[in-house]
């Protein structure tokens, strides 16, 4: 398996939902952000509360610095992919 591969097959995709739909209009309210920020920020607070509550590897990803600092805010973990 190649590193692109190996790399994608850690990532999930994830449908929007109406919730996380709602979740992202409190963040766009809550943090500023502006729709597909606000829609990035809130998949990944809905995916984290899906997730097993001790999961230490959930991070949001992103290299936008508004979003870095919404989803600290938020109090997820953040990696930007350029560090």
């Amino acid at each position: 398996m190649g590193f692109v591969a190996q790399g994608l097959a850690a990532f999930s995709a994830k449908d929007v939902t109406p919730s996380v739909v709602l979740r992202a209009l409190d963040a766009a309210g809550a943090y500023g952000l502006r729709g597909a920020d606000s829609l990035h920020l809130a998949s990944a607070l809905v995916l984290k509360e899906q997730l097993e509550p001790d999961s230490r590897e959930f991070a949001l990803v992103t290299s936008d610095r508004e979003l870095e600092a919404a989803a600290l805010k938020a109090g997820l973990v953040v990696v930007d992919p350029q560090e």
